[in-house]
């Protein structure tokens, strides 16, 4: 995925938009911290409210209005490349827990009224982050678990998480060959084991930078990564942000 800066800006107590109906050429990702809008695109109805996100699509015929007073930061964007992480991203709220949102608007916010020097880089960096949180969180709520053998194998995941796992040696263990274990899990989740394996360590993760209680390293060994280095490469390559920089925004 990679993703093309358009714009980016933010507004306080925002009382109407200047773009009531219509569609963009690009899409616009509007996360909001205070106040509510409303938006109806293809017979569908939308609330945005504190702290969600709503994602506007190329070519989506919409109408909006705002119905209480909005703080929102929003930034218009291209995406180049398809995968399946950037293909997911569809018009509506985003499927993000809003104290994920909370997050990522006060790292918008610092950026633009404090980092001036870095914001073109950073904000096509935070606005990857949000789009592969989004697509995460996503997956783990629409689970497609209806096969016992992968049932069994996230669970056994979710149990064993600290652990060194082996999927080669956890597909014998389930009576079946490891490249049908692959095709299970693709059939049924549209994963492989081991992305499933790393999306449940960096889910945990995310949780565990969030609370501030434990230290990268004590991250790392509880989630089951081999050091501290594949920790932090695995986490960034997901969130577009180092775990310490993670951890160190989300105390502030």
């Amino acid at each position: 995925m990679n993703v093309e800066i358009v714009f980016y800006n933010m507004f306080d107590k925002k009382s109407e938009f200047e773009l009531k109906k219509g569609k963009m050429p690009w899409y616009v990702i509007i996360l909001l911290e205070e106040g509510e809008f409303s938006v109806t695109s293809c017979g569908n109805n939308y609330v945005s409210e504190k702290s969600t996100a709503f994602c506007f699509t190329p070519g989506t015929e919409f109408e909006r209005k705002i119905n209480a007073p909005i703080s929102m930061i929003q930034v218009g964007f291209f995406i180049t490349g398809n995968d399946k992480i950037s293909s997911s991203l569809k018009f509506g709220l985003l499927d993000l827990p809003k104290e994920t949102i909370a997050y990522h608007y006060k790292r918008f916010y610092k950026l633009l009224t404090a980092l001036p020097d870095e914001t073109d880089a950073l904000i096509k960096n935070f606005t990857e982050a949000i789009i592969t949180d989004s697509y995460i969180n996503n997956l783990n709520v629409r689970e497609k678990t209806s096969d016992a053998t992968v049932d069994e194998c996230i669970k056994y995941f979710s149990e064993h998480i600290s652990e060194k796992i082996s999927i080669k040696s956890l597909a014998e263990k389930s009576g079946v060959s490891h490249n049908g274990l692959i095709y299970k899990f693709r059939k049924t989740t549209g994963e492989t084991p081991l992305f499933t394996l790393l999306r449940i360590r960096l889910q945990l993760s995310n949780k565990l930078l969030l609370s501030g209680e434990k230290s990268i390293k004590e991250i790392s060994d509880i989630c089951g990564f081999s050091d501290e280095y594949h920790f932090s490469n695995s986490f960034k390559k997901f969130y577009g942000v180092a775990p310490t920089i993670y951890k160190k925004n989300a105390k502030k």
